[in-house]
């Protein structure tokens, strides 16, 4: 099943590559790396002793309260999706990452439903808070060059969202404008403006790079692979990935095992 999550992680020792919308960036201790549905990520490489702090949830979890608070800040967490960050934000999520941890546990042990509850949505709370607390310090107070880009609307949020819940079942542009309530042509002006590709450049990003990542991860067949991914036969799975990529599934596999790419 391909998870969607979002959120981020800071580096605390080590090293990691990690592709970001096609850009290669190093992740170092002190540096922290946004998770989100406006990125394609790919983990290339990492150290033997790579350590991160991490708040990735559900997306569905956070994204009521994000595009709420936070539209005018998306064009610069999307030119930045990799920034330096200071000790005490490290060590304030140290804290709240702990007490999430503790949380679960509570979670994991607690019989009955009243209490459970009430656990769930202090760990809801807390991991918001993080998040918000970590993006407000971040991009709000940081000296991190502005971008300098517009503010976005919440139906690209909406629509960035939307993709990964329905990039199965859904790959053409229309449909996702039929959901803003807008013509297809208007609707990708839009989206080209917010996020600097085309809504079909971006549909065919996340749908190859959730394709290379089950070749990457998986030990499915390619069958199984283009069933999960939606396509009607492996032939036309094969052929939208080599569209994309250059490429065929079988022969991206061998090389991703072979560390060719």
């Amino acid at each position: 099943m391909i998870e969607r999550k979002a959120g981020f992680k800071i580096c605390t020792a080590g090293w990691q590559k990690v592709l970001i919308n096609s850009t290669l960036h190093l992740v170092t201790p002190g540096k922290l790396q946004v998770v989100s549905p406006a990125f394609m990520i790919q983990t290339l490489d990492q150290s033997d002793d790579f350590e991160a702090i991490e708040v990735i949830e559900d997306v569905r979890m956070l994204f009521p309260t994000m595009r709420q608070v936070l539209p005018s800040l998306v064009p610069h967490i999307i030119e930045h999706p990799v920034v330096e960050v200071g000790k005490e934000l490290i060590a304030d999520l140290q804290k709240w990452t702990a007490e999430i941890a503790n949380l679960r546990t509570s979670l994991e042990a607690s019989p009955d439903a009243t209490q459970t509850a009430i656990i769930s949505k202090l760990i809801e709370v807390t991991t918001l808070k993080a998040v918000l607390h970590t993006f407000h310090q971040v991009y709000c107070l940081s000296p991190v060059t502005q971008s300098g880009g517009k503010a976005v609307s919440p139906f690209t949020l909406q629509f960035l969202l939307s993709l990964q819940q329905n990039f199965v079942e859904h790959r053409d542009v229309a449909w996702y404008a039929s959901q803003a309530n807008m013509s297809t042509g208007y609707f990708s002006r839009c989206i080209r403006q917010t996020v600097g590709k085309s809504p079909s450049h971006i549909i065919a990003l996340y749908t190859v790079q959730m394709a290379k990542a089950l070749l990457d991860k998986s030990t499915k067949s390619i069958k199984e692979i283009s069933q999960e991914l939606g396509f009607p036969e492996q032939f036309t799975f094969r052929k939208y990935f080599k569209q994309h990529t250059g490429m065929s599934p079988t022969d991206y596999r061998k090389a991703a095992n072979n560390g060719t790419i």
